[in-house]
């Protein structure tokens, strides 16, 4: 007896050994798939983030050219438009006669003018703000025609306004400066049109460019949610596996001890919500460490599986079987009332005579079994259950070693 209880020591210890490197590493790869997770997580977040600041930078950086590029050159060409009017006007007040202090207020309103010209061709900075010098090819060259025009006006109004007989100027010169009043007139408004083009092209490409990205934002975000919603259903799949591996025994199939004491749980419970009594079998495989010793350790680990299979085919799949220890496997046939026991028993040793038949020159296989009692009425702890059945199960077993004596 002695001898045996030290046989079961050593193989639950060996057990426990395996187990504890096993759960270590399944632990592992639930660690490993953790941060898997929250990389694949922060990976998303990274690339949804550079995205919005790529459309809010677009953004900012249209908004900059409209506001702070565009805006600034159209007023300084209105402010060209406006100028050679006043400098036009004034001008026909000299023509009049008066001559005196309005020369040097049309030279003036000419040179407002030419500041704006050249402040959009080369930039320049007022009380109102910053000109940014215009990058556009065809507007550069129409604000030259429009310098050129402002120097022909200044030009003629200075040989217009030469010497003291204003009066008596040809009715040439007068046209001339018509004509030259009318070019400048439509060159800065054909300066305000490109302008106010380039703008509205600009909007209309700020408009698209906007509605594109938002559209490959929410397509984003949906290919992003929906392979997220795939990787996270495989990794709830893979953590399940796992998490049935960690309750499973890696050399017979069946549930480990942990698995058992899980699955016992719910029996239990539910046998106390119905008040229905549930029957444990705790079996335990006679002679393995003679088989191990004979044979060698591959075909104890054989003794094992073929045991679990057995097992497997006497009972149902709603049945709880688990192998607990080295050489210890326990069953819960769920449903099974007092009257039916026996015959479940006996269906367990008639598959094991037919297996044995099937042998020759090799070791046979044999269980003791302990049967156990759960009350519903009176219910006990899986453990209380447990060490009952192995009480009865090696009551059993030592009937069986008196009997091979007596004989």
């Amino acid at each position: 007896m002695n001898g045996f209880c030290m046989e079961r020591s050593l193989f639950t210890y060996k057990s426990s050994g395996k187990s504890k490197v096993t759960r270590r590493k399944r632990m592992s790869d639930k660690k490993r798939i953790k941060i898997m997770s929250i990389r694949r997580r922060m990976f998303i977040t990274a690339v949804m983030g550079l995205f919005m600041v790529t459309i809010l930078t677009y953004g900012f950086y249209t908004g900059y050219r409209i506001n702070d590029v565009y805006l600034p050159l159209a007023d300084a060409a209105m402010e060209i438009k406006y100028e050679v009017a006043l400098a036009h006007l004034w001008f026909e007040e000299v023509a009049s006669g008066d001559h005196d202090e309005k020369i040097d207020v049309v030279l003036e309103h000419l040179d407002r003018a030419d500041w704006y010209a050249r402040a959009i061709l080369d930039g320049g900075t007022n009380t109102e703000g910053i000109i940014i010098p215009v990058d556009d090819t065809g507007l550069r060259e129409a604000i030259r025609k429009v310098d050129q025009d402002l120097n022909k006006f200044r030009a003629l109004f200075i040989q217009f306004t030469s010497g003291s007989a204003v009066t008596l100027r040809t009715e040439s010169q007068f046209r001339e400066h018509d004509d030259l009043f009318i070019s400048l007139d439509k060159r800065t408004d054909e300066v305000e049109s490109v302008l106010q083009n380039i703008m509205k092209h600009e909007m209309q490409n700020f408009k698209r460019t906007q509605i594109l990205l938002i559209a490959i934002t929410i397509l984003l975000f949906v290919l992003t949610g929906k392979v997220s919603w795939r990787y996270e259903r495989n990794r709830l799949n893979l953590v399940k596996e796992l998490e049935d591996l960690s309750h499973t025994d890696e050399l017979t199939g069946l549930r480990n001890r942990r698995g058992f004491f899980t699955l016992a749980e719910h029996l239990l419970k539910a046998a106390v919500r119905n008040k229905q009594g549930v029957y444990m079998l705790y079996a335990d495989l006679d002679n393995l460490k003679d088989i191990n010793d004979t044979w060698g350790h591959d075909k104890g680990d054989i003794a094992l599986i073929e045991i679990g299979n057995i097992l497997t085919k006497c009972y149902r799949e709603s049945d709880v079987i688990a192998r607990i220890g080295g050489d210890e496997f326990v069953i819960i046939p769920v449903g099974t009332r007092g009257d039916n026991i026996e015959m479940i028993t006996a269906r367990l040793q008639n598959a094991l005579d037919a297996h044995n038949a099937k042998i020759k020159n090799s070791f046979k296989l044999a269980v003791s079994v302990g049967i156990a009692y759960y009350d519903a009425e009176d219910p006990c702890s899986i453990d209380e259950l447990l060490t009952q059945a192995d009480y009865l199960m090696y009551k059993n077993k030592e009937k069986k070693k008196d009997a091979v004596l007596q004989v």
